[in-house]
């Protein structure tokens, strides 16, 4: 089992680097993926990394003050997330509408959806038995 605090640590630095890059200079990361830097392209990575930043901001507050079926909504639901993720960029990398960098981007949410759900393998059951 992966600990759940080293994991939302770890990813909600991830989050907040990622978020800070995509408010502040969303053009480079676009070139990166191969994607439009006109007006609308930079909106939605504005966006994107506005939600990053909130993400990583929530996992940082929520690490410690989290009981045990708490942590396991918020690692399913990070999973669920990172998997969907990991869909759009394959499918869009696959079609070409991303560069190459897509399979990358997609490996790692696959590597992050795996560490959420093995925070929980054998996590203790939010109850103890009666």
């Amino acid at each position: 089992m992966l600990d759940f605090r080293r994991v939302a640590t770890l990813q909600g630095q991830a989050a907040l680097a990622w978020g800070i890059l995509l408010l502040a200079l969303p053009s480079p990361v676009l070139r990166v993926l191969a994607l439009q830097t006109d007006e609308g392209g930079l909106l939605l990575a504005r966006m994107a990394g506005g939600m990053l930043f909130a993400l990583g901001a929530t996992l940082f507050v929520a690490r410690d003050a989290l009981p045990p079926d708490a942590k396991t909504r918020v690692a399913l639901g990070n999973a669920t997330c990172d998997l969907a993720m990991l869909i759009v960029f394959s499918t869009a990398a696959y079609t070409g509408t991303v560069g190459p960098v897509g399979y990358m981007v997609s490996l790692m949410f696959g590597i992050n959806a795996a560490a959420w759900v093995a925070t929980r393998i054998g996590a203790p059951s939010s109850e103890p038995p009666s």
